[in-house]
């Protein structure tokens, strides 16, 4: 999982889990003014029939029975939520209703309860369209001179908590949705905040892995990973300060002994020819061993001169008019004879005619001999090599194909890295090489603007390619893409 996702996944739960805890707050929060309201109401239904049986008493005293029968009409009138009102004497008999054609009536009913004292009796009817009713004596002193009751619609009550409580989801699903939106917004924008530095980091871990010590990471956040990155650009600084120390010295090294070492082999070469007095067939044996370590120690000094011109970007290429194809005839003529000995077929594959385009005749001999001779180096006996010329709109593509023993995946992207040996082929050859043979002829190629590549299967062999551009024109100096 990619540290981007894991951030931003991290921050979401952390953005749910805060919603969830606003959203259980509100939901408490309504619940509990709800529950006021609720108190409230019955507070104040409490308080009316209160105020209502003062009246009757008030009528009682005055023997005035029509000041409760408009008092009844008015709080009728006034409260959409009351049914009805009643007020029966103490023999059973309505004094006053809501409704004026049951005044005079008996109502036996409110006789069934047993109220005493001025605390109000309430009972809930589920049955009768969700009603309230609210009993309450009418007390002269301690005797009881009738009962007021007052019946409440419940429905307007149920419609605001059903209301409120609507109001309440859609504001947490609000709040919810607009905090998720957030969260999850900020929580990409963070995640690429942390990420992206991260992502630079690892690329530039990369490059100087592949030997780009010259990389500079570019982060200029203030925070731990900028001082991080601070760091890393000061590790690959010195990286590539002690590996130009380290291409010095052996540059040098390599100077100071190509001379001696050339000295050397001419005097070894002049022992064998007898120019210096006779020997005998042991000894001549002998001299011709050295002679040829000194040639294979010399070549490989070669290389890593040439290499290091090459990574300086010191080569030179000199671009003159070339025929591709008469360049890879004259190197497999003169290659040939290695692969004679294994009895290896070496064939070029080219057209009849090409045009010419403009590069080093040396270097591009050079680039040919090193394939050519890795392909025999790593090919059986009676195997085959081919080297084939295709010609492309804008560039040459050249191939050299083997029947070899292949190139392990792993070793595929570092194949053309200096020094780079692939461990399993060591063996199969008698004498190691210096490993440049192959970062030379990627320096060689990317010189004249081109590119190189292989393509391989284990135990089935391989191809490498290079491309030469058509469009290079002569007497300039081509564009060295340096190798770190």
């Amino acid at each position: 999982m990619k540290l981007k996702l894991k951030f931003g996944i991290s921050i979401t739960i952390m953005v749910m889990i805060l919603v969830a805890g606003i959203s259980l707050f509100l939901v408490i929060s309504e619940r509990a003014i709800l529950n006021k309201i609720i108190k409230d109401k019955k507070a104040s239904r409490i308080e009316l029939s209160k105020n209502l049986a003062h009246v009757c008493r008030e009528s009682i005293i005055g023997n005035d029975q029509l000041l409760i029968i408009n008092q009844v009409k008015n709080i009728k009138r006034n409260n959409e939520e009351i049914i009805h009102i009643i007020y029966v004497n103490e023999k059973g008999k309505i004094m006053a209703h809501t409704e004026p054609k049951k005044i005079g009536n008996q109502d036996k009913k409110l006789m069934m309860y047993k109220l005493d004292s001025e605390i109000p009796l309430e009972i809930i009817f589920p049955d009768k369209e969700n009603t309230w009713d609210l009993f309450l004596p009418v007390m002269m002193g301690e005797k009881k001179a009738g009962t007021i009751t007052v019946r409440f619609s419940q429905v307007k009550l149920n419609m605001l908590i059903e209301e409120t409580e609507q109001q309440t989801y859609t504001r947490i699903a609000g709040i919810a949705g607009v905090s998720l939106l957030l969260g999850l917004f900020g929580s990409v924008v963070l995640a690429g905040m942390m990420s992206g530095p991260i992502k630079k980091l690892s690329r530039g871990a990369l490059s100087i892995g592949e030997g780009k010590l010259d990389t500079v990471i570019d982060i200029k956040s203030r925070d731990e990973l900028g001082a991080l990155a601070g760091e890393f650009n000061n590790m690959a600084k010195k990286l590539k300060e002690l590996d130009d120390m380290k291409d010095a010295f052996v540059s040098n090294i390599t100077h100071d002994l190509k001379s001696p070492l050339g000295a050397m082999k001419g005097y070894v070469d002049f022992l064998i020819k007898g120019r210096m007095g006779n020997i005998n067939d042991r000894q001549r044996d002998a001299l011709v061993r050295v002679s040829e370590n000194a040639e294979r120690l010399s070549n490989f000094i070669g290389d890593i001169l040439d290499y290091a011109k090459i990574n300086s970007g010191a080569i030179a290429i000199i671009r003159e008019k070339i025929n591709i194809a008469d360049i890879i005839k004259e190197t497999i003529g003169l290659i040939e004879p290695l692969a004679d000995k294994k009895s290896i077929i070496l064939e070029a594959k080219v057209p009849d005619e090409t045009e010419e385009l403009y590069g080093d005749r040396k270097n591009l001999e050079r680039v040919l001999h090193n394939l050519i001779s890795n392909a025999i180096k790593f090919t059986p006996e009676k195997g085959r090599i081919t080297v084939s010329l295709e010609d492309k709109k804008k560039e040459f593509i050249v191939s050299v194909n083997d029947t070899g023993v292949g190139i392990p995946p792993d070793d595929i992207n570092s194949i053309f890295d200096r020094f780079h040996q692939v461990k399993d082929h060591i063996k199969l050859v008698k004498t190691r090489g210096a490993g440049l043979g192959l970062a030379i002829v990627k320096g060689i190629v990317e010189a004249h603007e081109g590119r190189v590549w292989v393509e391989s299967k284990l135990k089935k062999g391989s191809t490498f390619y290079f491309s030469l551009p058509k469009g290079l024109s002569g007497d300039e100096p081509a564009e060295n893409n340096k190798k770190d």
